[in-house]
């Protein structure tokens, strides 16, 4: 088919026949057309159309087969019109450049000039990179010396142009050490100086103590100079921390902590670090900002949560802020508080300390309250305040201070202890190490105290007036303070105290010489102890009054303390047993008590062993008085001894005392126990007590209480008509003695009398001594009449009365019946009165009214109804004969003292003897 020229396209077909005719070979006819030149085009031309032709061959014979008529369909080969179009193409080259070729080899050229340039600008480009790249740590070196970062070791692990990765960083002053740091940027933004990311890894901050100075390390003022480097043209998005640990003096505590900062293009930087730290008690999570620049930082240390757990304490919930300002590198002041708590139990730490040249001033306080009370009013609050006028602060587990430190005390609990408002300005020497305070003082402390009360076993005393004293220098270390135990070793000098028992009665007051305290509290005690030390100690109360004392108490606060006293004045003034000064020794050990007391040099020796409260005045234990000679003691027993009645003079004998005392209080002494009298004589007014002698087995003595049947044997009551061999059997019962029987001699005749009650209260008591049976044959024997003998019988009444101190002997009267009064003498008043002459009066019926005139003798109203044997004539007899009875009355011999006393005497000495 051929090219029409009416605008007409050819078809595909058309054009390629058109153009293998026109490059046909011209000799040798073969079948299909060959191309004439070996060209692509050609062949893709040829092998292109025989496909073709094999196609509609093909499609015949098969629709013959089939008996259908196939369409004849064109054929589109895309491949075929790509080959067409670039060859259109070509051919258009091909014609341009025959057109316009001088102007294609002058463009030509200057293409190839300009590629020849950015050859060469590609080489000085990479050698230029080549040479920054092999000199990036000399780059870096520069960039840490111009940010004055001082390194004493590091390396560069590896790195490309988007990040550089530097391992084992050491700062040169050893404040902190970097494992791997990473820098990343892209190259652009790092041709711009702009970093995306710092990345620290590995990173392990110390404390370093550097002279006297206390550095808080130089991590925070690498960030800082890292943000001042925005200054120079480097801008940082931000600064990465992993993996931190935090070492105080080789201790390390690890802080998983992701660290983030802000601020990086701004004068202030402003670093929050979220922490947790865990440790051996501790386990605390918190926040530590850190805001100012490189010359001034802020420290925030925030603890919002987490518990301190000391050994063997219950764990307790802290929170707290402290606050620390920095000045190169220096801590300037701190400031901040702690709480923790236990369920109502609440401590709380305040710490305000500035630093003035090298030592910091301030003040810490520690405040303790106690909820676990029923009542508010029971609740207990602790608070004490130090004010530190030099306090140097090397680093963080070393502190010291020898400037005085003045302290108040606004209260202090301890167990049933007391103390409000005290002051005081202490002079020595503290030094906290490793956790571990010592305090020495070098210096007197004078010490004042507002109010003091103290609890001990039901007895409450409070203070009143002044209270004070001087702490002394005493030990190398007074105070020691661990995390396990409290110590104190305090010498105390000039204390005083003034106060109250049971809060508004028995006033006391005390002073000492010197007290020495040692307290002890910690874990290892598994409570606290006291113990207490004082010489030269005077203490005066209602109950008893101490001068010149020695005391030594070990842990005052158990009830079975061991105590040692030693006192040379010892007086009870409300009591019904000593009246006068004594001296004491006293030993208690695990519960048990020694007591030795002395009177007048050793004339009375008394000992204790039992148990005994000194301060609520109760014993329990076994008491003997050794045998008191009582010639020895001077004066009147009753100046010193309450209980012997003020009558009592010119006493001798021997008293003992041997049993178990139980002493209740100042006024109740229970027994039971033996008091021993041994031939004991005393005046008693006119009337004078000889050979007393008895073992009275005691169960109270005050009040005066013994057990019934008693035995006390009296050798003599010599009076105007002297009794002998009294014997009585009693009871002493409180306020009364009840006197079972009372029997004595006269003239050798029994009288005697039962069952009175004889109370102690009444001024005067009257005994009615009588015997109705008396052989007057007995009496002959006993009167000192010459030549007088009687027979027959007789009754004597004899009244005694006991008034004020005296035995007096009143209105007598001897009744006698049929009685036979004989005379051989030659005594003239006798013979003409009575006798009449006579020999012989024979007495029917007869009285003699016997009445004490007051001098010594008796006046004797004699009334006899009788006759003379001689003359059998009545003759009644009336007279009054004034009668001295030393002078008639012969003395009896003296009976020994009754077996059953005497053997319990010997039983009471030989149980003293022995103790």
């Amino acid at each position: 088919m051929k090219k029409q020229k009416n605008n007409q396209e050819l078809s595909i077909e058309d054009e390629l026949a058109e153009y293998l005719a026109k490059n046909q070979p011209q000799s040798g006819a073969s079948v299909g057309p060959r191309p004439a030149n070996n060209d692509l085009l050609s062949q893709i031309a040829v092998d292109d159309f025989k496909n073709e032709k094999e196609q509609k061959v093909s499609g015949k014979s098969k629709g013959k087969g089939k008996g259908k008529k196939l369409k004849n369909k064109k054929q589109v080969s895309f491949t075929k019109l790509f080959l067409i179009t670039l060859m259109k193409i070509t051919f258009f080259v091909d014609k341009i450049k025959f057109k316009y070729g001088a102007l294609l080899s002058i463009i030509a050229g200057i293409w190839s000039f300009l590629i020849g340039l950015i050859y060469i600008g590609g080489l000085c480009s990479l050698a230029l990179l080549t040479y920054v790249y092999f000199n990036y740590p000399n780059y870096i070196q520069q960039y840490f010396k111009d940010n004055h970062i001082e390194l004493s070791d590091w390396k560069i692990n590896h790195y490309t142009f988007s990040k550089i990765e530097l391992g084992n960083l050491k700062d040169k002053n050893k404040s902190y050490s970097i494992k791997k740091a990473t820098i990343q940027s892209t190259f652009s933004d790092f041709l711009r100086k702009k970093i995306k990311l710092i990345k620290l890894e590995g990173v392990a901050i110390d404390i370093v103590e550097k002279g006297d100075k206390y550095e808080t390390g130089r991590l925070a003022d690498l960030l800082i100079k890292i943000n001042n480097s925005s200054k120079q043209g480097y801008h940082i998005g931000s600064v990465q921390i992993t993996e931190s640990i935090l070492n105080i003096k080789g201790k390390k505590y690890n802080l998983p902590i992701q660290f983030n900062t802000t601020g990086f293009y701004e004068n202030n930087t402003n670093v929050s670090i979220p922490l947790s730290i865990k440790h051996k008690y501790i386990n605390v999570s918190g926040k530590l900002t850190i805001t100012g620049n490189s010359n001034n930082l802020d420290w925030t240390l925030d603890i919002v949560s987490g518990n301190i757990s000391l050994p063997n304490k219950q764990p307790e919930n802290v929170t707290g802020q402290f606050k620390f300002k920095v000045n190169k590198s220096e801590i300037s002041s701190v400031n901040g508080n702690l709480d923790l708590v236990y369920g109502k139990n609440k401590k709380s730490i305040k710490v305000d300390l500035k630093k003035t040249k090298r030592l910091f001033r301030g003040t810490v306080g520690l405040l303790l309250i106690n909820q676990e009370v029923k009542n508010k009013a029971d609740e207990t609050k602790t608070e004490l305040n130090f004010v530190f006028d030099g306090l140097d602060i090397k680093h963080l587990t070393l502190l010291e201070s020898s400037q005085p430190i003045r302290f108040n005390i606004q209260s202090f609990y301890m167990q049933d202890f007391h103390l409000a408002n005290a002051s005081g300005i202490l002079r020595g020497k503290l030094k906290c190490q490793d956790f571990v305070c010592t305090y020495q003082v070098n210096g007197n402390v004078p010490v004042n105290v507002q109010t003091v009360k103290a609890s001990y076993y039901g007895n409450t005393y409070t203070s009143k007036g002044r209270v004070g004293f001087v702490i002394k220098p005493n030990k190398k270390e007074n105070i020691y303070i661990s995390d396990a135990r409290t110590k104190v070793d305090l010498l105390l000098s000039d204390v005083v105290y003034n106060g109250y028992k049971n809060v508004s009665t028995a006033e006391i007051k005390a002073n000492a010489k010197d007290v020495y305290v040692l307290a002890q509290l910690g874990e290892e005690q598994k409570k606290a102890t006291l113990n207490v030390k004082a010489d030269g100690l005077n203490f005066d109360s209602s109950e008893i009054v101490m001068k010149n004392t020695a005391v030594e108490i070990q842990d005052v606060w158990k009830e079975n303390t061991d105590l040692k006293l030693s006192a040379k004045e010892v007086l009870l003034p409300n009591n019904d047993l000593i009246k006068t000064s004594f001296a004491l020794d006293m030993v208690r050990q695990q519960n048990v008590v020694g007591a030795n007391v002395r009177l007048f040099n050793d004339v009375i020796f008394a000992r204790f062993n039992g148990w005994a409260n000194l301060l609520s005045g109760s014993f329990n234990g076994v008491f003997d008085v050794k045998p008191i000679d009582l010639e020895k003691i001077p004066g009147k027993l009753n100046t010193y001894f309450s209980f012997v009645p003020d009558y009592v003079q010119n006493a001798k004998g021997k008293v003992s005392v041997y049993g178990n005392v139980n002493w209740k209080n100042e006024k109740q002494i229970d027994g039971p126990f033996y008091l021993s009298v041994e031939d004991v004589g005393f005046d008693m007014g006119k009337t004078r007590i000889n050979g007393l002698n008895t073992v009275l087995l005691m169960q109270q003595f005050a009040p005066f209480v013994s057990a019934p049947n008693q035995n006390i044997f009296v050798k003599k009551v010599e009076q105007v008509v002297p009794l002998e061999n009294v014997s009585i059997s009693l009871k002493f019962d409180n306020q009364m003695a009840r006197l079972s029987s009372l029997n004595a001699q006269v003239l050798g005749s029994d009288i005697g009398v039962e069952n009175i009650l004889m109370s102690y209260r009444t001024n005067s008591t009257m005994l009615y001594l009588k015997n109705n049976n008396i052989d007057l044959s007995q009496v002959n024997s006993y009167l000192n009449i010459p030549d007088l003998t009687m027979t027959g019988d007789a009754t004597l009444t004899m009244p005694i009365e006991i008034k004020d101190g005296e035995v007096l002997f009143t209105n007598g009267e001897v009744k006698l019946n049929n009685a036979v009064l004989t005379y051989s003498g030659d005594n003239s008043i006798l013979r003409s009165d009575l006798f009449a002459g006579g020999d012989e009066y024979l007495l029917k019926t007869g009285s003699i009214i016997l009445s004490n005139n007051n001098n010594n003798s008796i006046d004797a109203y004699v009334n006899f109804d009788g006759r003379l044997s001689t003359s059998q004539i009545k003759t009644p007899y009336k007279n009054m004969i004034n009668v001295n009875p030393s002078e008639v009355i012969k003395p009896m011999p003296e009976k020994e003292v009754p077996v059953n006393i005497k053997q319990l005497q010997e039983q009471i000495r030989a149980k003293i003897l022995n103790n």
